[in-house]
């Protein structure tokens, strides 16, 4: 299985309308524009209460893998499992494939990236939005990235807005209850 994913490296302002997506990559240029490296410490998530939630703060380990340092609540939830404490490797997947790749992108090149993909281990989420910051933390010189993460599309407003933009949405179902397959499809959608 391949991931779906659209990845912006460039003018993320022109594509992205999440407001808090914009506050930290503003932050964070804020830093880059005096041509030092983004300080984690510019994170703190004691500041920041709407932002923790839906935050992934990891350390980049001489191992060649990523520590998850702190892994939102939010994110835990909708995703039905807490990542933090734990490695990168240990989401043996495609999505953690995924994920390692784009990490390493990001701590390579030093710059901010936003991605959509889609979501293979959330039931309730069609596609997530996540922004990569590369951070470094001051008190060791270490690798470190924060990321912000929040469902872009959920499943069932995907489906809503199929049924709303369809004629046959309406008559998939008979007034009984039961599915009528006899619209232009021939599909009952429940």
């Amino acid at each position: 299985m391949s991931i779906y994913f659209r990845e912006t490296w460039d003018n993320i302002p022109a594509v992205v309308e999440t407001p808090e997506i914009l506050r930290l990559l503003a932050l964070w240029e804020k830093e880059a524009a005096a041509g030092a490296p983004s300080s984690i410490d510019h994170f703190d998530l004691d500041q920041m209460p709407d932002i923790a939630p839906h935050a992934v703060v990891l350390t980049a380990l001489p191992s060649n893998d990523y520590h998850y340092d702190h892994y939102g609540s939010a994110i835990a939830e909708i995703a039905n499992m807490n990542m933090a404490g734990r490695r990168v490797s240990d989401f043996n997947s495609e999505v953690g494939k995924f994920f390692k790749e784009q990490y390493d992108d990001c701590i390579a090149s030093g710059r901010p990236v936003y991605t959509v993909h889609r979501a293979d281990h959330a039931a309730a989420v069609l596609t997530w939005e996540r922004l990569l910051l590369p951070c470094v933390d001051p008190k060791n010189g270490a690798a470190r990235i924060f990321v912000y993460m929040r469902p872009h599309e959920l499943r069932h407003e995907f489906l809503e807005n199929i049924l709303a933009a369809s004629a046959d949405g309406e008559k998939g179902v008979n007034s009984e209850g039961k599915c009528n397959t006899g619209g232009r499809f021939g599909i009952c959608l429940m």
